[in-house]
């Protein structure tokens, strides 16, 4: 089964890699995670644990994360709606085309009608 895959996100190449639930890669501190995003490395780490009825949600969240360092957003403080709902507005199809592929590549075997929804 394959357990990593190559993405690019505004022309910068991203490795995502799903791993052991207990691996390094997933810990941010003390707490362990079901995925983590990393910008120096431009990688994301995705628990093994992770199901395809739990993955798609965890893939957006650390994707959306990979967006804004990737297009060098700056993040203030605290976001109005309005600068929440820009963000999503440009980039919420990206994201949605690639959690679909890596989910299609990482876990394979279910149907489309699984992950349409938000």
């Amino acid at each position: 089964m394959k357990t990593e895959v190559s993405i690019t996100i505004n022309g910068c190449a991203w490795l995502v890699s799903k791993v052991d639930a207990h691996s390094p890669g997933l810990m941010v501190g003390e707490s362990e995670c079901r995925g983590t995003c990393w910008s120096g490395t431009s990688s994301i780490y995705l628990s093994n644990e992770l199901t395809r009825v739990t993955a798609p949600r965890v893939i957006r969240h650390e994707l959306a994360h990979a967006w804004i360092w990737a297009t060098q957003a700056v993040i203030p403080e605290t976001w109005s709606e309005e600068d929440v709902c820009e963000i999503i507005g440009i980039y919420a199809q990206d994201i949605v085309d690639a959690a679909n592929f890596i989910l299609n590549r990482l876990w394979p075997g279910g149907c489309a009608c699984e992950n349409s929804g938000i």
